[in-house]
């Protein structure tokens, strides 16, 4: 019998994604599992990672574009895309931070040579397994350091930090449906480990 009919439908993560669902359905049901998958939203501790930096392209600062302050515009969403996946890959050398990683978004920029506040969200229990020192200062100069040595070679027509202003961290309850985050950041880790 398959998963679907056996335990129910997904539930529907967000409107408009009736597609999406009914294929993780059907992959669901190839895959064969016995046991059903656990999509309902989970309430764990993060560390919300604040990032403020001066953002480039192939090696220059990106020029003002008011449509980077407004959410719902392709090109905020685009520059927050281009700056999680930039420095989730700056991440990417520390293991740990890269398992921990859960989610992230472009939360503020400021005109000038355009400086953009990432957020990123970390799993807590993830760095107290491995006894990361969150808030610590070696802590915030080595997630600079990271973000500064893939600065040196980032990805062609990327955008990313090419100065960081500051890192801040500070711990929060909150809930994240896993399956639309964790899924994504997997990909992405296990796509960096076979490059």
């Amino acid at each position: 019998m398959p998963i679907v009919e056996r335990y129910g439908p997904l539930p529907d993560c967000t409107p408009c994604r009736r597609p999406k669902q009914v294929k993780i359905n059907s992959l669901l049901t190839l895959m064969n599992i016995t046991e059903p998958v656990n999509l309902v939203e989970n309430e764990n501790m993060y560390y919300d990672l604040r990032i403020t930096g001066v953002v480039y392209k192939n090696g220059t600062k990106i020029p003002w574009n008011r449509r980077y302050n407004e959410e719902t515009d392709e090109m905020h969403q685009r520059l927050s895309g281009a700056l999680c996946y930039s420095v989730l890959m700056a991440l990417m050398p520390n293991s740990t931070l890269a398992i921990a990683w859960t989610g992230c978004q472009l939360v503020n920029t400021e005109k000038g040579s355009v400086i953009g506040t990432l957020h990123v969200y970390l799993e807590k229990d993830s760095l107290n397994e491995q006894h990361v020192h969150v808030g610590s200062v070696g802590f915030f100069k080595s997630i600079k350091e990271l973000i500064k040595s893939y600065a040196q070679s980032p990805s062609q027509d990327l955008c990313y930090f090419g100065t960081v202003n500051s890192v801040e961290a500070d711990a929060f309850r909150t809930t994240f449906t896993t399956w639309n985050i964790i899924t994504p950041t997997l990909a992405i880790i296990v796509a960096y480990c076979f490059k």
